[in-house]
């Protein structure tokens, strides 16, 4: 596919039309989209995109400094917008008509800015109304020179990282030969310079300022850190297992490869998904966790524990029933002897005392009773096992 540029065939009607006292088309407005995932074929048909994602008023819009035919329309895609890779480019008059359509493959990051310029063929811009830039653009090759230019040393003091940029402080007054920003606020540094240049990127843009800081001031590319905030902080993206570009993201590419997924295996890999997960630091050879490689996932486990639990039954009865018992009695004669009266015999012996009865009671022999029992055991289970947490959001650092 072959990357590119081309009026419309309105623009051209416009401009025939202009020629003969008619006015010319004012560019106002763009659009970006996707192209549905598919770089769509180049056309001067003026349909539109054929999957718009984002559309705004133009920043800018100037004769090109090296071709007069040409018009340099400076387009601006904020951080709100999330990250997609833009396809397909439209440019409208101040009509609504479409005037400009182009095609190119690259990522709009997310939570960064996105600034592009749409060179625009007019073939005559004599009398075609300029917009001039609400802010200061640059070149590419003016940028990388400006950078060249800046020098950021540590301070042991409270100063901590120093801004020395004297052709800066020449072109911007506004910006002091010396600006002195906190350590643990490297972001007003890359946002203070930002708002002086404009870059192809944001990420190529911070990429070469952080080649210029001290090391012990850098943020390693692949550092996961968690935010209370819904949206990725500039030079981060939302760990979310998305596939991004290898190209785009070359720094975080070299330090995870695809460990968390190869993406389409040839121009995009995967961030790890930290969503909803908890974190185990690597055992690393200690052996508590052994087995383990960095990225690798491990499903729930319940250790050995025990449940308290209490016991409660009843026993059933064995109904009515009776015992057999033997009776004897030994009654004292007057000779001094005994008489022995068997079970159960009515003896009525007058003037006789000193009776003196036996009772003996048989067993009823070995029998069982039933035992009804319930076992309750405490129970506070839910759908996972977890800890007390609070969610915050997971990002890693391109």
């Amino acid at each position: 596919m072959t990357y590119g540029s081309t009026p419309t065939a309105y623009l051209d009607r416009r401009q025939a039309a202009a020629l003969a006292g008619g006015t010319r088309p004012v560019p106002t407005s763009f659009a970006v989209g996707d192209g549905g995932g598919a770089i769509p074929a180049l056309s001067t048909a003026g349909g539109g995109l054929t999957n718009e994602i984002y559309r705004a008023a133009v920043t800018s819009a100037v004769v090109n400094p090296t071709n007069p035919t040409q018009v340099d329309i400076t387009c601006v895609v904020p951080d709100t917008v999330p990250e997609f890779v833009i396809r397909e480019v439209a440019v409208f008059d101040e009509t609504g008509s479409q005037i400009g359509a182009a095609t190119w493959n690259s990522n709009k990051p997310s939570g960064a800015s996105y600034i592009f310029i749409f060179t625009l063929a007019f073939g005559n811009t004599d009398g075609v109304p300029i917009a001039p830039p609400a802010g200061v653009f640059a070149t590419k090759a003016y940028v990388d020179a400006a950078i060249n230019n800046i020098q950021i040393t540590p301070y042991t003091g409270t100063e901590g990282v120093k801004i020395v940029d004297h052709q800066a402080s020449l072109d911007y007054p506004d910006l002091p030969p010396d600006a002195a920003i906190a350590d643990n606020d490297l972001l007003a540094l890359f946002n203070a310079l930002l708002g002086k240049y404009e870059s192809t990127t944001v990420a190529q843009f911070a990429a070469a300022i952080a080649s210029r800081l001290p090391a012990a001031a850098v943020v390693p590319s692949g550092t996961i850190i968690h935010v209370a905030q819904a949206k990725a902080p500039v030079g981060y993206l939302k760990a979310n297992g998305n596939a991004v570009s290898r190209a785009t993201y070359a720094n975080l590419f070299a330090a995870i490869g695809t460990t968390f997924g190869a993406g389409d295996g040839a121009t995009t890999f995967n961030l790890p998904d930290l969503r909803g997960e908890f974190i185990r630091s690597l055992d690393d050879g200690r052996g508590i966790d052994a087995g383990r490689a960095i990225g690798s996932d491990q499903p729930e486990l319940i250790g050995p524990h025990n449940h308290p639990a209490t016991t409660t039954g009843t026993t059933d009865s064995q109904g009515t029933h009776t015992h057999a018992a033997t009776t004897t009695a030994s009654i004292l004669n007057g000779n001094g002897g005994t008489a022995q009266i068997a079970n159960q015999q009515d003896v009525v012996v007058p003037g006789i005392s000193n009776v003196a009865p036996t009772v003996t009671i048989a067993p009823a022999g070995a029998h069982s009773h039933n035992l009804t029992a319930q076992t309750q055991v405490s129970n506070n289970a839910g759908t996972e096992n977890r800890p007390r947490n609070v969610a915050l959001l997971a990002c890693i650092k391109f």
